[in-house]
């Protein structure tokens, strides 16, 4: 594991500093170094920073005096002082998504994030016009084609964050795991809690199903509050909900195609076209069927079907859904499902998002602080992120039930 160049990094914020620059790009510098693991967050040393900003004799003076770290901040000035704080925060950054960002996380990577900076957002749309498309006759008037008003609510965004805290132990004591741990800790604890709420809103599980309106749905479409999967009743005007379709084989994916391509357009009801590629989401107990349809390189069909009578013959093709969708599989699903059968298909970017008021941020707050002084934390770090899953367009989903 390479070693941080302690110098180099310091001599990145004191030229910022002294050009008077603005330091987020010396932050954007060290960020995109952490990512690309050039500098290797959970080999960082905070104690090898502290003397690399103030000096050697001065990190052995606060070690063995128990002189106080605002005091040395002031003696220092701002620019080493600003430049301690803004590299550890990079560092604590650095930490935190790489717990974050775990691959494990599928669900929360895939959906896209849509930036709002409204809370239960009104988010309006135009109806497509649809074939309106007329013969026109010498002389006659062109027909007039216009679109309707459509519009739904996304739900209501949450903010979500802990803290770590940096106490002189962790600096003159060489006790940087226990700074690590923590961030590491509260990372994985947030990055599984985002998981389990992508997992939750796209198969419309859990409580957050209730998230758009006390009582309601994730999908509030013109004023209604409606289940994202569901037969054709009620204000719930479109059937993408198979029942009895296990997923055995790919007469299954071909059944759920078939109900998915048969939802239309509310407003024109012309066929919804979606572009994004599909997705197969199951538990782990249908990975290996669900895959194993996917990668099959052909299929046999058998004419009429029954091996008794009506002189059957056999026809090998080459498999109709050889590489057509992804397989999603998490633990998640059956845990938020409870059900180990049940199984969902279609254009899953298309059909939710990550609403979002801010990204996944981190601030400090330096010493000098009632804390420093009960507790000898001389840093502080603040994680937090904003926002929460919405369906955008339930009607590009099915879920099939066995």
């Amino acid at each position: 594991m390479a070693k941080p160049n302690y110098a180099g990094i310091v001599q990145l914020y004191e030229a910022a500093h002294r050009e008077k620059k603005p330091v987020e790009q010396a932050n954007r510098v060290l960020r995109e170094s952490l990512m690309a693991r050039d500098v290797e967050a959970g080999n960082f040393d905070f104690g090898r920073l502290f003397c690399e900003c103030f000096g050697d004799s001065e990190f052995m003076h606060c070690r063995s005096t128990g002189k106080w770290a605002n005091e040395v901040f002031e003696a220092a000035g701002p620019v080493m002082t600003s430049s301690f704080q803004q590299i550890s925060g990079q560092i604590i950054y650095g930490l935190i998504m790489e717990a974050y960002q775990a691959p494990e996380f599928i669900f929360s990577k895939l959906i896209p994030t849509r930036q709002t900076k409204f809370d239960f957002e009104k988010v309006a749309g135009i109806g497509d016009i649809g074939d309106e498309v007329q013969v026109v006759k010498e002389g006659d008037e062109y027909p007039v084609a216009g679109p309707s008003e459509k519009y739904r609510h996304a739900p209501v965004l949450r903010k979500r964050g802990f803290k770590v805290q940096l106490t002189r132990e962790v600096i003159f004591f060489d006790r940087t795991g226990q700074l690590q741990q923590a961030s590491s800790g509260g990372a994985k604890s947030m990055a599984q809690n985002r998981e389990k709420r992508a997992v939750d809103c796209a198969i419309d599980e859990g409580a957050g199903a209730a998230s758009a309106v006390t009582g309601g749905h994730r999908y509030h479409y013109l004023g209604n509050s409606i289940s994202s999967y569901g037969n054709n009743s009620g204000n719930h005007d479109w059937d993408n909900l198979a029942a009895s379709n296990g997923i055995v084989d790919w007469t299954d994916i071909e059944a759920a195609e078939l109900l998915l391509d048969a939802i239309t357009d509310p407003v024109t009801a012309e066929p919804i076209m979606f572009g994004s590629k599909k997705y197969l989401i199951c538990t782990t107990q249908n990975k290996l069927t669900a895959l194993r349809i996917r990668n099959a390189t052909e299929i046999t069909v058998v004419t009429p079907g029954y091996a008794t009578s009506g002189n059957p013959t056999e026809t090998k093709v080459g498999n109709p859904y050889s590489g057509a969708f992804e397989v999603l599989c998490s633990p998640y699903v059956a845990a938020r499902a409870a059900t180990d059968t049940d199984w969902w298909y279609g254009h899953l970017t298309e059909a939710v998002e990550y609403c979002q008021a801010w990204p996944e941020e981190v601030k400090n707050l330096g010493g000098g602080t009632q804390l420093e002084f009960d507790r000898d934390i001389v840093q502080q770090y603040r994680f937090s992120e904003y926002g929460n899953y919405s369906w955008k367009e339930p009607r590009a989903m099915v879920e099939n039930t066995a």
